[in-house]
């Protein structure tokens, strides 16, 4: 799904918002759809494509495999999301046991919560050559102290490379800091 735009005084104007009124009330539209030869085509969202990884609880194991996690006593799986805490150190690695194809996107996303009270805490997006062992290099989504919602992305073409898994590691300072993972998802 692209950008939507309509006609206005013959200057093409992109869709931010659409609304429908509803027995006098306007409404919040989330998707439009239009038929085209007997077929539903998506014309509007008001949520950009999403190819998730991870959704809430959801490890989307027909593109991911299901996550893996090393070592076994690290990231917990919780009912709606991933977490770490209660450790020390670095070397906590969570990661898809399937490649990813990353063909036609340009962005990897990573919707999590921390609570980072130690300078040597930090939570990394890495290429992963297997489940336990990362590639040469790795982006930082977070390091120092934080307290907070947050979205981490990524857009380099290093890290949007086919062939490897996507891999999250983390290394907490103290053990009362905690990371969450929501969602993962590419654009």
């Amino acid at each position: 799904m692209g950008k939507t735009y309509i006609g206005v005084n013959n200057k093409a104007r992109q869709v931010k918002k659409m609304y429908i009124g509803v027995n006098g009330i306007a409404r919040e539209v989330k998707k439009a759809y239009v038929g085209v030869n007997g077929v539903a085509r998506l014309i509007y969202s008001a949520e950009p494509d999403r190819h998730y990884l991870y959704n809430e609880g959801d490890e989307c194991t027909s593109l991911t495999g299901g996550w893996t996690y090393y070592p076994q006593n690290g990231w917990v799986k919780g009912s709606n999301d991933l977490y770490i805490t209660g450790k020390t150190g670095a070397g906590y690695y969570l990661a898809t046991q399937n490649n990813i194809d990353y063909t036609g996107f340009s962005k990897i996303i990573v919707e999590y919560s921390a609570k980072f009270t130690s300078y040597n805490t930090y939570l990394r997006l890495e290429r992963m050559v297997d489940q336990y062992t990362p590639s040469s290099s790795s982006f930082i989504l977070k390091q120092h102290e934080c307290d907070g919602d947050f979205t981490g992305e990524i857009t380099s073409s290093y890290y949007l490379t086919n062939g490897y898994k996507l891999g999250i590691s983390a290394q907490l300072g103290v053990a009362t800091d905690v990371v969450r993972i929501k969602k993962i998802w590419l654009e």
